[in-house]
C-alpha cells in the first residue's frame, strides 16, 4: 500500500479498503463512527467492507442510508444534530459525489457551525477546519475523487448550489480501493468515468495559472481514455480499474482549480429531472458540446486537452469525446435521460446563475446553454 500526501492522507491500492479504515480510525482516535452511504452504494459496502472491519469497530457504527440526490441544508443540520446524539466522534463515508460532500459538511457542522453562513464564510474556513470532526472518505466508484478534493456543494431554498472550496472541506484521510469497483456494470463503470473526465477537463479548462492541478487533470484524462475500453471490455480487468481509480483521484485533486458550464448545467438538469440522471450521462451528451463551445477561448490548454484525449495536437477534443461517449454505449441525447423541453428554459435560468458558469473560459449565458440543450435534446 502506498501512501500519498496531498491535500490530504490517501491511501491508493488493492484490498486496502478495511485496513485503512481501521488504522484511519485508530489514528484520529474514533470511538463511535457516523457512517452516511448513498442508496446505490449501500449492498456493497455492507458486504465488501464493513464485514472486514474489526468486530469492536463494526460494534460502534452508526449507519445511515443517505439519498443520491444534493442535499439541503435541513438534511445537512438533521445529520449534525443525529451525529451529536448518537455520541460519535467521526464519519466515514461512502458513496457517490453527493454524500461525500454532505459528509464533508456534516463534519464542519458537527465542529460547531451554527449556521449556513458561517459555513460559506471564506474568512471562517480556518477555524472551521480546525473544530471539524475527523471524517474518512471511501471511493466506491472512479468517479468525481470527491473523497480527494477541497470542494462541498449543497442546494438553497430555490434549488440552486452553495458551492464552497477550502482546506475545511479536505476529508482526514481518503481512501481509493480499485477492487471495489469490480462489481460496477458496463454502464456504471463508463458513467463514473465520464464523471471523472468532465471534472478533469473543467479543470484545464479553467480561467487561471495552475501548472501542478493542470498537469494532474491532463494525466487522469490520458488514463481514463486509455483504461476505459479495456475496462469495459473485460470487467474483470484490475489494471484498467486501478487506472479508472487514478483518473478519478486525479479529477479530485485538481478539481479546485475551477468548474464551468458542464458543472453548472450538470447541476440544473439533475435538480429539474425525475429520476435525476447520473452526472456521468450527463457528461457523455453535453462534454463534447461544450469543448467545441469553448474551443475559441482555450489557446493552449486546447492544444494540451487534444494531446491527452487524442493523442495529437492536430486532434479534435470535441470529437474523441463523442467517439468516446458512442463507443461505450452511454446516451447521446437528454431525451434519452428522460429530459423533455418541457425542462430546457428552468434548466437554462439556472444553470446561468450557477456560480460554476462564471469560471467557464468563455463568457456562457441563458441564451447558450439553451441553444446547447435544444442541440442535445
Amino acid at each position: 500500500m502506498s501512501l500519498i500526501r496531498h491535500l490530504t492522507r490517501i491511501h491508493f491500492g488493492e484490498e486496502v479498503a478495511a485496513e485503512a479504515i481501521a488504522a484511519e480510525l485508530a489514528r484520529h482516535g474514533i470511538r463511535r463512527t457516523l457512517v452516511l452511504v448513498d442508496g446505490d452504494h449501500a449492498e456493497r459496502v455492507r458486504v465488501d467492507v464493513l464485514p472486514a472491519l474489526p468486530a469492536a469497530v463494526r460494534r460502534q457504527l452508526v449507519v445511515v442510508a443517505t439519498g443520491s440526490g444534493w442535499p439541503e441544508a435541513s438534511t445537512l443540520f438533521g445529520l449534525a444534530r443525529l451525529f451529536r446524539r448518537s455520541g460519535c466522534d467521526g464519519i466515514l463515508a461512502a458513496g457517490g459525489r453527493a454524500t461525500i460532500e454532505l459528509a464533508k459538511l456534516v463534519a464542519v457542522v458537527a465542529g460547531g457551525v451554527a449556521s449556513l453562513d458561517q459555513l460559506a464564510d471564506p474568512a471562517r474556513a480556518l477555524v472551521c477546519a480546525r473544530a471539524r470532526v475527523p471524517l474518512i472518505a471511501l471511493a466506491t466508484g472512479a468517479g468525481s475523487g470527491a473523497e480527494a478534493s477541497c470542494t462541498a456543494a449543497l442546494a438553497d431554498e430555490e434549488g440552486l448550489p452553495v458551492r464552497l472550496c477550502g482546506e475545511h472541506l479536505v476529508a482526514a484521510a481518503a481512501i481509493f480501493d480499485p477492487l471495489l469497483t469490480l462489481g460496477l456494470d458496463a454502464s456504471a463503470t463508463a458513467a463514473f468515468a465520464f464523471e471523472a473526465l468532465a471534472r478533469c477537463v473543467e479543470a484545464v479548462a479553467a480561467p487561471g495559472y495552475d501548472p501542478p492541478a493542470q498537469a494532474v487533470a491532463l494525466d487522469g484524462m490520458a488514463r481514463i481514455v486509455a483504461a476505459l475500453p479495456a475496462a469495459l471490455e473485460n470487467p474483470g480487468d484490475r489494471r484498467a480499474r486501478c487506472e479508472l481509480m487514478a483518473g478519478a483521484l486525479a479529477a479530485g485533486l485538481a478539481g479546485y482549480r475551477g468548474q464551468g458550464g458542464f458543472e453548472a448545467a450538470a447541476w440544473a438538469l439533475a435538480r429539474l429531472a425525475r429520476p435525476a440522471p447520473a452526472r456521468g450521462a450527463l457528461a457523455a451528451v453535453l462534454l463534447p458540446h461544450l469543448l467545441a463551445f469553448n474551443a475559441p477561448a482555450l489557446g493552449e490548454r486546447g492544444r494540451a486537452l487534444a494531446r491527452a484525449l487524442a493523442g495529437t495536437e492536430q486532434g479534435d477534443p470535441a470529437e474523441t469525446v463523442a467517439r468516446l461517449a458512442e463507443r461505450c454505449g452511454l446516451p447521446r441525447r437528454l431525451s434519452e435521460l428522460g429530459i423533455g423541453f418541457e425542462l430546457l428554459e428552468r434548466a437554462s435560468l439556472q444553470a446561468e446563475r450557477d456560480p460554476a458558469s462564471g469560471t467557464n473560459p468563455r463568457p456562457i449565458a441563458r441564451a447558450h446553454y439553451q441553444a446547447l440543450f435544444t442541440q442535445v435534446i
